[in-house]
């Protein structure tokens, strides 16, 4: 399908995070929007936040770089409520747990009734390539549970807000680096970025 959404859950993440992340850019071909729910997902970005984003960004960078990959969190404003009226999301993938999948279709369809085409569940086998539990796209070994680890610490290290940030670099063309500095930017600013572009 062209655009599908995933549903991360902060406060548990799936200890298979990288096969489910992987099963959703194969069934993907032009947007993945990963809506982050729990509790750390309406609290401000912290450390450990932008490293799960950052890995998400390296899985599309490996497997499928033309991919956009959109992140939603509650924080940043994205309720329930706008995140049913995305227009181009034809499905949600349901690679937690099959409860919270259905659950988020159903909640998302009595937003979008009337309005838009309702949504189906699409399920997804993270199993299907087991290789990519036990490897990165390097083939070093992966611990599936060091982003759960990554948040967790980071969160007590306290959140990452700033009234107005600066980045900048030279951009030839947008890559999954580039959509992380953007996108961390974005979460950890509260009224202005600023962008320095040059171009080669």
């Amino acid at each position: 399908m062209n655009v599908s959404l995933i549903l991360v859950d902060l406060d548990g993440p799936s200890a298979d995070w990288q096969a489910n992340i992987r099963s959703a850019i194969d069934a993907t071909t032009r947007r993945l929007y990963v809506y982050f729910e729990g509790k750390q997902a309406h609290d401000a970005p912290d450390e450990g936040l932008l490293a799960l984003l950052a890995r998400y960004y390296n899985e599309v960078a490996d497997l499928k770089p033309q991919l956009d990959l959109i992140p939603l969190l509650p924080f940043a404003s994205w309720s329930l409520d706008r995140v049913a009226m995305l227009s181009d999301v034809q499905a949600v993938l349901g690679a937690c747990r099959v409860g919270k999948s259905r659950q988020l279709v159903q909640d998302l369809n009595y937003r979008r009734a009337g309005e838009l085409q309702p949504l189906l569940l699409h399920p997804l086998d993270p199993h299907r390539d087991s290789a990519s539990r036990d490897q990165n796209s390097k083939g070093i070994p992966s611990d599936p549970t060091e982003p759960t680890s990554l948040v967790q610490t980071a969160a007590m290290e306290g959140p990452l807000l700033f009234s107005n940030t600066a980045v900048g670099g030279t951009f030839d063309r947008l890559h999954a680096g580039h959509r992380i500095l953007l996108a961390a930017t974005a979460l950890v600013t509260t009224t202005m970025v600023y962008v320095g572009v040059t171009i080669l």
